[in-house]
């Protein structure tokens, strides 16, 4: 029997962007109704999009942001999804990992200090996988969800060297 592959990161490209908005769609589902807003990140040049593959499967991506402020550039990790048939192997971990790793290079060139997300008050598992790698839940941000779910805002310092990045488990 063969050991399954290792899962590998790569920027998204167009002909992903279908398979993306599905399991976007299929997997927020009960924060609301996503579709419009899964293909509006995913014509904006703005956010980067990434995914996690094995053996060319799509087990989840990851969405991220440099948002100009009139105060300062703010670095925001939109979105963390994993397929529900790979959770709980640390593709979600992985995904958050090169999250910080790319905002931290890209919001040091461009002044941010922080990165930030929101997440809903009810989503244990993603309250989990971001307070495991540092960051602190600073209360409700303030929005809300599509579903009425109350969002918390969660943040941490970006990391801006190699040694304060974090590694898949």
């Amino acid at each position: 029997m063969n050991a399954p592959s290792r899962v590998e990161l790569r920027a998204a490209e167009p002909r992903d962007h279908s398979a993306i908005a599905v399991l976007g769609v299929e997997s927020f589902a009960r924060f609301g109704d996503y579709r419009r807003s899964m293909s509006q990140w995913l014509g904006n040049p703005g956010i980067a999009t990434f995914l996690a593959e094995q053996d060319g499967v799509m087990q989840g991506f990851a969405m991220i942001a440099l948002l100009q402020t009139e105060a300062a550039p703010e670095a925001c990790v939109l979105a963390v999804c994993v397929q529900s048939s790979a959770q709980g192997r640390g593709v979600g971990r992985l995904l958050l990992g090169h999250a910080l790793e790319r905002l931290g290079r890209e919001g040091a060139e461009h002044g941010a200090t922080e990165v930030f997300a929101d997440v809903a008050d009810d989503n244990t598992a993603a309250l989990a996988l971001f307070g495991g790698v540092g960051f602190l839940d600073r209360g409700p941000s303030g929005a809300t969800y599509p579903g009425g779910q109350a969002a918390r805002r969660l943040t941490r310092p970006l990391p801006h060297s190699d040694s304060d990045t974090i590694r898949p488990c």
